[in-house]
């Protein structure tokens, strides 16, 4: 079964949590492949655990690169997006300054204003040392992924991002990106500002992206209402300057299993007439005392048997990060949905 999980931020103890549930099953399917939505760093507090345990993980595994990966490239680097990006990644809320510390004990990192991790650093950039395994980590991370399933006789297409993809961007052209750099200069290709690139665009869609669903993070669910109901910014490949769009509410509806105001899962959206689901959002928050979550695709017709008497078939797993790290949390978050939602065509593609 292929395994997506959300942001992480530093959750050690929750990831950790989650993955051993997820392993629990390991003898039950065919296989686990995992794909992280990326946002392995920052905000939370063992940044440094989360990519020792992730790079030294025995699993069949793909990462993708989020914004704040982003953000420390742009800074350890440097990149014409500094100011837009790198400079982000020390100010505000961020969370950074604690990585960087986290990486190197050592580095320099010029005037500081204030005393918390979330300080601003108000001069500019300083060099700072990375440990071979984490610059290869950082620099070997993916942008994109497709996975196409046939069970039971029809065919799935599903587009993992660590967000939204920007509609001027071919896919393939995003997949194919294989630095940093390349991606950098893919966007500035297709005038891309990097607050529409696929690592940070919160705009919500209305129908399936290249015919897949899309599965991503970012935007956490539990602010999932401030940005649904917005306008939306639509780059086409045959305009030049990007246009407006009504709220996608008005042609989708969504929902979350939500518990409380710090306390939601997976975000689903789905269109009106069709009935499709469009985009699955895994960002449950868990950064913010909300949960950590993950949601499992079978890839064959036993594993679609298995996983329904598991009750994990469109069913995401999650943990609740809000009770403890000394408490059971792993539960599933029911849905009600079935796996013909994510299914554009009966026929071959």
């Amino acid at each position: 079964m292929i395994v997506a999980i959300g942001d992480i931020h530093g959750c050690f103890d929750p990831l950790k949590a989650l993955i051993r549930t997820i392993e629990g099953y390991r003898s039950e399917v065919e296989g686990i492949e995992y794909i992280f939505i990326g946002d392995y760093i920052d905000r939370g507090p063992s940044t440094k655990e989360v990519l020792d345990f992730l790079i030294d993980f025995n699993a069949k595994k793909t990462f993708l690169m989020g914004n704040h990966e982003h953000m420390l490239l742009a800074y350890y680097k440097g990149s014409k997006h500094y100011q837009s990006v790198g400079e982000a990644w020390l100010q505000k809320n961020n969370g950074g300054l604690l990585t960087l510390q986290d990486l190197d004990p050592k580095a320099s990192i010029g005037e500081k204003r204030g005393f918390s991790v979330y300080s601003e650093i108000v001069t500019e950039p300083r060099p700072f040392v990375l440990d071979h395994k984490y610059k290869v980590f950082f620099e070997s991370l993916k942008f994109a992924l497709i996975r196409e399933l046939e069970i039971s006789g029809k065919r799935y297409k599903l587009l993992f991002s660590h967000s939204v993809p920007n509609h001027r961007i071919p896919i393939r052209d995003l997949m194919d990106c294989e630095s940093y750099e390349a991606f950098d200069e893919l966007n500035a290709q297709y005038d891309i500002p990097p607050e529409k690139m696929n690592l940070w665009n919160r705009d919500f869609l209305i129908e399936p992206f290249e015919e897949a669903t899309l599965i991503h993070g970012h935007t956490p669910t539990i602010v999932v209402d401030e940005y649904i109901k917005k306008e939306r910014m639509i780059y086409t490949q045959n305009k030049k300057m990007p246009r407006m769009q009504k709220p996608a509410t008005k042609y989708v509806d969504y929902f979350t299993d939500k518990k409380g105001d710090m306390q939601a899962g997976v975000c689903f959206t789905i269109n009106k007439k069709s009935s499709k689901i469009i985009q699955i959002d895994i960002d449950s928050g868990a950064v913010y005392g909300s949960r950590l979550s993950a949601i499992t695709f079978p890839q064959s017709d036993r594993e679609l048997e298995i996983m329904d008497q598991m009750g994990i078939l469109m069913n995401p797993i999650y943990v609740s990060c809000s009770d403890g790290y000394y408490n059971r949390w792993t539960s599933i978050q029911k849905t009600y949905l079935n796996l013909s939602m994510l299914s554009y065509f009966n026929r071959k593609w």
